[in-house]
C-alpha cells in the first residue's frame, strides 16, 4: 500500500508523505475537504477513482459528472449530461476517458473522453436500466448488467457491439476477481451468486452459491422481527484483493455479508451498531435499483419499477474493502459518520480464516460550485495509539459476527464511498464529496451509534 497522496490537510503545496501501513492509520482518517453541490437536493450516486489514484470521478443526480484532483485538493471539471443522465460512471485504465450508463432518454452505456467533452463510443443493447458497470483489471474490457431487462454484456472499449451475452433471472450485481479470470453475477430474486470463468463465457457457470437459507442462519433467526426479514435489497459484489472473499453488501438488517469466495459459505456478517437498527427506509438509495415491495394484503403480488424513481435516486452500495483486504469501510445506516469493520483480525480470532478449493472447472486463484477545508477538531474521539481496536465480536455456528473496530467522524450521511487505490486516501459522499486522510494527531473513535445526536462530529 502506498502513502498518503503528497497533499497537506488544508490544500496547500504538496509535501512528500512517508509510507505507512494501512493499519496503523485506518482509525485516524478524518475528513480533510469537501466539495458542496450546488443544489441542497443533490446526491452523489456512484464514485471512481483513476488507476493513478490521482482523480476521483463522481456521478450526480443533477446530471453531472464531477472530475476532482486528490493529490492538489480541488475540483478539476464539470462534464454535463443532462439529455442522457448518468450514473455508475467509471474510470478505464486511461484517466482521460470514461464510461457511464444513461439514465433517462436510453440504456446505452456512453464512453466519453474528459479532456475535451467528446463521445468516443456508444455501447448500445440493455433495455432496461443499467445496474452494474465494471472495468476488467486487467484490459480494456468490462462488464454491464441489467436487473430489468434480465441480461448481462460483455464488452470491449474498441468495439459498439458486445462480445458475450448472458440471458438470467434478474442479474443485479457483477464483479471482477483480482485475476480477471472469473467473473460474479448476483441474482437477488432466485439468491444465487454464479460464478462464470471468463475464458467459457459461454459456458455454465462452474459455481453457483445458494443464499436461499440465509433467512434461516442463527444470526438472522435471532434478531427479533423485522430485523430477521432478509429483503432482496443487495447493493453491490465486491472481490477482496486476495481473491479469498465476496463481499454481499446489503440494505438488511442482517449487515453485510462475507462469503468464502471458493465454497460460497457465509465467513461473516458485518452488522451495523443496534442504535441505528432498524434501518431508515431512505437508507435503501444505496441500492443501484428500487427493490421490490413486500407482499402485503394491499400489494400482493405487485412490484416497483426496478429502476429508481427520480426522488429516489441510486447508488451504488454504501460499503468498500481496502486495497490489503483486510477492513470493510461502510455507512453507519444512521444520519452521520462511516464505520470501519476489521476483516481478517475478526476472521482470525474467530478462526474462521480458511483455504477452500474451487469445485468448477474456472481457474480461481486465491493468491463543485463551492469547497472548504474541514475543521480536523471534529471527532470527539477518546484516546488512541493505533489503527483500530480488536472488533467486537459474536460467534454463530461456523460464522463471525463483526461489529464496527472503529468509527469515522461526518457531520452528515454517507451514501457511497470508494478507498483510493493508491494512496491512504478515502472518499465518500451523499450531499457533497468529502476526502479523508489519515490525522495522526487524533485517537481512535470507539464505534457507536449514528443517529442524530450520537456524537458524530461537530456540524
Amino acid at each position: 500500500m502506498s502513502g498518503n497522496p503528497p497533499q497537506s490537510a488544508g490544500g496547500g503545496a504538496p509535501s512528500a508523505q512517508p509510507t505507512q501501513k494501512l493499519a496503523d492509520i485506518i482509525g485516524h482518517l478524518r475528513p480533510t475537504k469537501q466539495f458542496k453541490f450546488p443544489s441542497p437536493s443533490t446526491t452523489a450516486t456512484s464514485l471512481s477513482f483513476d488507476d493513478t489514484g490521482d482523480l476521483l470521478l463522481a456521478s450526480l443526480s443533477d446530471e453531472t459528472l464531477q472530475l476532482y484532483n486528490c493529490r492538489e485538493g480541488r475540483a478539476e471539471k464539470t462534464l454535463l449530461s443532462k439529455k442522457y443522465g448518468c450514473h455508475l460512471a467509471r474510470f478505464t485504465h486511461h484517466s482521460q476517458s470514461i464510461i457511464y450508463a444513461s439514465t433517462k432518454a436510453d440504456d446505452t452505456i456512453r464512453y466519453l473522453s474528459t479532456h475535451d467533452n467528446q463521445y468516443l463510443r456508444y455501447f448500445k443493447g440493455h433495455t432496461g436500466a443499467v445496474t452494474s458497470l465494471n472495468l476488467c483489471p486487467s484490459n480494456d474490457t468490462f462488464v454491464s448488467s441489467s436487473a430489468s431487462d434480465h441480461t448481462v454484456r460483455l464488452w470491449s472499449l474498441s468495439s459498439p457491439n458486445p462480445h458475450g451475452k448472458l440471458s438470467l433471472a434478474t442479474p443485479s450485481l457483477t464483479a471482477y476477481d483480482p485475476t480477471a479470470t472469473v467473473l460474479a453475477i448476483a441474482s437477488p430474486s432466485t439468491s444465487s451468486i454464479l460464478l462464470y470463468d471468463l475464458r467459457n463465457f459461454d459456458k455454465s457457470p462452474f459455481e453457483t452459491f445458494d443464499l436461499s437459507t440465509l433467512d434461516t442462519h442463527p444470526h438472522v433467526a435471532s434478531q427479533p422481527p423485522p430485523l430477521n426479514s432478509h429483503p432482496q435489497d443487495w447493493t453491490s459484489l465486491t472481490f477482496t484483493n486476495d481473491g479469498k472473499h465476496l463481499l454481499l453488501a446489503t440494505n438488511s438488517a442482517i449487515g453485510h455479508v462475507l462469503l468464502d469466495a471458493f465454497s460460497g459459505a457465509v465467513r461473516a456478517f458485518l452488522v451495523r451498531h443496534a442504535s441505528v437498527l432498524p434501518l431508515d427506509p431512505s437508507r435503501q438509495r444505496a441500492a443501484p435499483w428500487q427493490p421490490p415491495l413486500p407482499a402485503t394484503p394491499a400489494n400482493s403480488g405487485a412490484q416497483l419499477p426496478l429502476q429508481a424513481p427520480p426522488s429516489f435516486p441510486p447508488g451504488q452500495g454504501d460499503v468498500t474493502v481496502t486495497p490489503d483486504a483486510r477492513y470493510a469501510i461502510g455507512a453507519s445506516g444512521g444520519e452521520r459518520d462511516a464505520v470501519v469493520w476489521d476483516i481478517q483480525g475478526g476472521l482470525e480470532r474467530h478462526g474462521g480464516m480458511t483455504n477452500g478449493v474451487g469445485t468448477g472447472n474456472g481457474n480461481h486463484n486465491g493468491n463543485g460550485n463551492g469547497n472548504g477545508d474541514i475543521d480536523m477538531d471534529m471527532d470527539g474521539n477518546g484516546n488512541g495509539d493505533g489503527g483500530v481496536g480488536d472488533p467486537m465480536e459474536g460467534v454463530e455456528g461456523e460464522t463471525a459476527v463483526l461489529r464496527p473496530s472503529a468509527q469515522l467522524p461526518w457531520k452528515g450521511r454517507v451514501g457511497v464511498l470508494e478507498f483510493n487505490p493508491r494512496y491512504n486516501m478515502l472518499a465518500s459522499a451523499e450531499r457533497e464529496v468529502v476526502m479523508w486522510l489519515p490525522d495522526e494527531f487524533v485517537g481512535v473513535k470507539e464505534p457507536g451509534g449514528g443517529r442524530e445526536g450520537g456524537g458524530g462530529g461537530k456540524e
